[in-house]
């Protein structure tokens, strides 16, 4: 089954090849498993609107990808708008 074969077996509660699996990891963790696979792409980009359920990508979505597939993770990427409020409460 490819990924999404996979997880969408799942949401319908129909048999899969296997458990589908998630990866909610920190920019930190991300980079040391970025760096151990060897994965150069998307140095020195983000996807602010793409992460991990509630997380943020350490680099651009394709080396996020690169690194599921590398170890075989279904995954599931949140989208969502960009913010355009203020950074930063003015507390008085």
């Amino acid at each position: 089954m490819t990924h999404r074969d996979r997880i969408l077996s799942a949401l319908q509660h129909k048999k899969t090849d296997r458990i589908p699996t998630d990866m909610w990891a920190t920019v930190e963790v991300q980079e040391k498993l970025l760096n151990h696979f060897n994965i150069h792409q998307g140095l020195g980009q983000n996807s602010p609107c793409i992460g991990l359920n509630g997380g943020r990508l350490s680099r651009d979505v394709s080396a996020i990808l690169a690194l599921w597939d590398r170890m075989d993770i279904d995954g599931i990427l949140e989208v969502r708008p960009p913010y355009k409020g203020k950074l930063h409460a003015d507390v008085d």
